[in-house]
């Protein structure tokens, strides 16, 4: 499994981006994973064309990544119809479920 560690703040009063990294780290110590990649985002959920999430999605497309995991599924998409945008053969995994 190659596994991407996803983390986004949308402003400098949002959910800070140690405390994502932190709560990932520790996720991903206890899932041994060998193949991970980092991707960090500081823009709002709402936009699509955030330069990190472009390139996660790029790498899925490609199969280099088949999961991604996120500190909460907001970290990732926001909006009523965020889901039916992104279409991407990937697992999303919450590290708080």
């Amino acid at each position: 499994m190659s596994a991407a560690l996803y983390i986004r703040v949308s402003s400098p009063k949002g959910r800070r981006i140690d405390s994502q990294c932190a709560e990932l780290e520790t996720w991903h110590k206890r899932q041994r994973l060998k193949t991970i990649h980092w991707f960090e985002d500081r823009y709002s959920a709402t936009n699509l064309q955030r330069p990190a999430f472009q390139e996660l999605q790029n790498a899925t497309f490609k199969g280099e990544i088949d999961t991604v995991v996120v500190g909460k599924l907001d970290r990732l998409l926001s909006g009523p119809h965020a889901s039916i945008t992104v279409h991407s053969p990937l697992t999303v995994k919450s590290c708080t479920q």
